[in-house]
């Protein structure tokens, strides 16, 4: 392959990055005893179906298994894929509960592999992943704020990963992981350290690109988990120690009987 070729080939796929995700699907709103989640995605469907599933042990948490967000090509030729997609998720923590300690987590993982069986055979693939998080309730109350927290995903082992032929074969996991925790939540956005957060949003967006030239090339989002501490409010906890109290002092009562 001449420097030529490679130029068009590498620009070719970095257009591939620009090209935008269609329009946002329907809300869909789940719950677990610690918080509810809305969440929608765009392009529709690129996300779930499989359903998400909600968990609370060791922290609520939002599990998608994406069986849609995958860029691949395959053929003779130089080839292009690519897929963008952007999943919106509202975090309210159900009354009586506030978010606290790792308030905000998020991890993916996905999945490339490669095949340049020829001499003139290449194949690249790429991933990139960004997140912008809002502030909405405080204290039970709606809470807006034109500067929220925006950050890249680091991904590893790496972000993109290329094969040359003749006879090349090549395969792996990504994966990405970033937290924040309540304290820097809040000073971000200026909330009083006695303050409660009860309500947050993110916008996670993330471009799949593959390219090859007399081969084949496939990179796919595998698993991306939602995950936040969610705690009891002072008053809340209390009642929950009454009501256990209660409960063990009933049952004593009965042995005694």
């Amino acid at each position: 392959m001449n420097s030529s070729t490679k130029l068009r080939f590498g620009c070719a796929l970095l257009a591939c990055c620009a090209l935008s995700a269609a329009s946002l699907s329907a809300q869909v709103i789940v719950s677990n005893s610690l918080a509810s989640y809305t969440y929608w995605d765009s392009p529709a469907g690129t996300y779930a179906p499989p359903a998400p599933l909600t968990s609370v042990t060791p922290s609520s948490s939002l599990a998608f298994a994406p069986n849609n967000f995958v860029a691949s090509t395959s053929g003779a030729g130089m080839q292009f894929g690519n897929q963008t997609a952007i999943l919106t998720v509202d975090m309210i923590a159900n009354p009586g509960m506030h978010f606290s300690g790792e308030a905000f987590g998020l991890d993916v993982t996905g999945s490339h592999s490669m095949s340049a069986p020829f001499s003139t055979s290449e194949a690249v693939t790429s991933v990139t992943g960004s997140y912008t998080l809002y502030l909405q309730q405080v204290d039970g109350s709606p809470f807006s704020s034109s500067t929220p927290i925006n950050g890249s995903l680091v991904i590893a082992p790496s972000s993109s990963f290329s094969l040359l032929g003749p006879g090349g074969v090549s395969g792996g996991q990504w994966t990405s992981s970033v937290s924040l925790d309540i304290n820097m939540i809040k000073a971000h956005f200026g909330i009083a350290p006695a303050s409660k957060v009860t309500g947050l949003r993110l916008q996670y967006s993330s471009t799949l690109n593959a390219a090859s030239i007399n081969g084949s090339a496939s990179i796919d989002t595998l698993n991306v988990t939602i995950a936040n501490q969610v705690i009891p409010e002072p008053s809340t906890y209390a009642l929950l120690v009454l009501a256990a109290s209660g409960i063990a002092a009933r049952a004593l009562r009965r042995r005694h009987r």
